[in-house]
């Protein structure tokens, strides 16, 4: 089961290095892309139905942060990504995986819905021209950050925005 995992994580890792990946703060997906995440959110669905979520006991570090991986490029199979945040949910409330991975995955499929962020772990641009993310509680992001783990929300602002420029990324 690691090992499966594993395989899928070096397939996307080689598919980014190939210029398959998604551009800085771009939804859109090349077919390749979109195959290899269809395909990999399906297996992980596989193994969720036969073993539950993939935990750090199951599958070792490398496979849980593989599994966890798959789920968040799972965008597009909105069903699969609720049903991936369910899973890693009560695997979170076992301990048995971080409460910064269910942060990112509980963000990812918010943004998908079109709803305010909790933690701001997936930044995009606003109407504004400026990175960042809608909050459910601006006044509280950093509290719920720190809880997980997570740097503050406007230095992840300026480092991925600093990063995304380097790239040759700006606003739309």
């Amino acid at each position: 089961l690691r090992n499966a995992l594993l395989a899928m994580k070096h397939q996307l890792d080689t598919a980014a290095y190939d210029g398959q990946a998604l551009e800085p703060l771009d939804n859109r997906y090349g077919a390749p892309m979109r195959s290899l995440h269809g395909r990999h959110a399906n297996q992980l669905n596989e193994i969720i139905d036969e073993f539950g979520w993939p935990s750090v006991e199951l599958v070792g570090e490398e496979g849980a942060f593989a599994a966890w991986l798959i789920a968040q490029y799972a965008s597009e199979w909105p069903s699969l990504q609720r049903k991936f945040l369910t899973s890693l949910s009560g695997a979170a409330a076992r301990g048995e995986v971080t409460q910064r991975q269910l942060a990112f995955l509980l963000d990812r499929v918010r943004f998908n819905l079109g709803q305010p962020q909790l933690y701001g772990t997936f930044l995009d641009w606003t109407k504004q021209g400026k990175l960042g993310a809608e909050l459910e509680d601006s006044a509280r992001v950093d509290e719920y950050r720190q809880a997980v783990g997570l740097p503050n929300f406007e230095i992840t602002c300026q480092r991925q925005l600093a990063e995304t420029q380097l790239k040759g990324g700006k606003a739309p």
